[in-house]
C-alpha cells in the first residue's frame, strides 16, 4: 500500500477512546485508540467506515464502506461477531 490513511475520528460516550476509520490493515476497518495514546485495537474485520458508538457505550454502529450505499452493521464494543442491523 502506497499510504495510509485514518479518517473519521468520533469519541467514545466516555471520552476516554477515539474511534477512526483506517486502511493500515489493506482495506478500511475501523480501529479504537486511547486518547492518551497507545496501540490502536481493529475492531471490525469486514470493513468499516464511519462508526459511532451507542449512548450506553455497549455497542459500536458503522457503516462499511466511504462511498455509495452501505448497510449499517454494529459490534458490541467489548468485541464479537458483527451484525447487519440495516440493509441499504
Amino acid at each position: 500500500m502506497a499510504y495510509r490513511a485514518d479518517n473519521v475520528p468520533s469519541f467514545s460516550r466516555d471520552g476516554k477512546s477515539l474511534y477512526f476509520s483506517s486502511n493500515r490493515s489493506g482495506v478500511f476497518e475501523i480501529w479504537k485508540i486511547p486518547i492518551t495514546g497507545g496501540t490502536a485495537v481493529q475492531m471490525t474485520q469486514n470493513g468499516g467506515f464511519v462508526a459511532f458508538e451507542s449512548v450506553d457505550g455497549r455497542t459500536l454502529y458503522y457503516t462499511q464502506t466511504a462511498t455509495g450505499s452501505s448497510s449499517l452493521w454494529r459490534i458490541a464494543t467489548a468485541g464479537g461477531n458483527p451484525e447487519k442491523c440495516w440493509t441499504a
